[in-house]
């Protein structure tokens, strides 16, 4: 489990690190943002069958039935993204 920030106190006590249960997912979520340029909408239209960890690449769907203002493609993962999606979806399965 991962840890989040330092708490600090104002009662005299130590700082101290809290466990976040969401820390791997919001990790995870923030590499695969910045290291393949997916928008926001997009990264929430996936799935998990839409992303191939040992093909290194994700298939992002249109937008609605139509497809006019986006179309699917294909978009290849990096090398750090893969070791974090690795580590989300073993957390995951625990």
């Amino acid at each position: 489990m991962e840890m989040t920030r330092f708490i600090e106190t104002n009662d005299g006590r130590k700082p101290y690190k809290t466990h976040r249960p969401t820390a791997t997912r919001d990790v995870a979520l923030l590499i695969l943002l910045l290291d393949t340029g997916l928008r926001a909408g997009e990264a929430c239209r996936l799935n998990v069958g839409d992303v191939d960890l040992e093909g290194a690449q994700d298939y992002i769907r249109p937008y609605g039935n139509s497809g006019i203002k986006t179309k699917s493609r294909i978009v290849p993962l990096g090398k750090a993204t893969i070791r974090v999606l690795w580590k989300y979806k073993v957390t995951l399965e625990e």
